[in-house]
């Protein structure tokens, strides 16, 4: 079933500050080889509570890398499922008219930065 994107997916736009911290987390990330590896795991620290590891596919590591490096050049990002259908409004705002394709396809990269 196909879900449309400006129902249900939300644009980030990054603040100076979410730019700076993206920038340096995305380079602390990137120094972590992973490899082949099917999965990784994280440790999310709360202040005032004991830290909780969970483990995540090494692939949504390698997209969040992504996302945190179009947002440190200040770029908002929409994290879209490639079998999403896009609407015209959200389509158009994607891509220049110089690089647009016809339409979009499956092959379409399933994420999007957006200026």
């Amino acid at each position: 079933m196909n879900t449309l994107i400006s129902e249900h997916f939300e644009t980030v736009a990054p603040s100076e500050a979410d730019a700076v911290l993206a920038r340096e987390s995305s380079r602390r990330l990137a120094t972590h080889k992973l490899g082949k590896r099917s999965s990784i795991r994280i440790q999310l620290l709360d202040d005032g509570e004991e830290a909780e590891t969970v483990a995540v596919p090494a692939s949504a590591l390698r997209l969040f890398l992504h996302l945190l490096t179009e947002m440190s050049q200040g770029n908002a990002v929409t994290l879209i499922p490639t079998h999403a259908e896009m609407t015209a409004p959200i389509w158009s705002s994607c891509w220049t008219k110089a690089e647009s394709p016809a339409e979009p396809s499956a092959s379409t990269a399933a994420f999007a930065s957006t200026t």
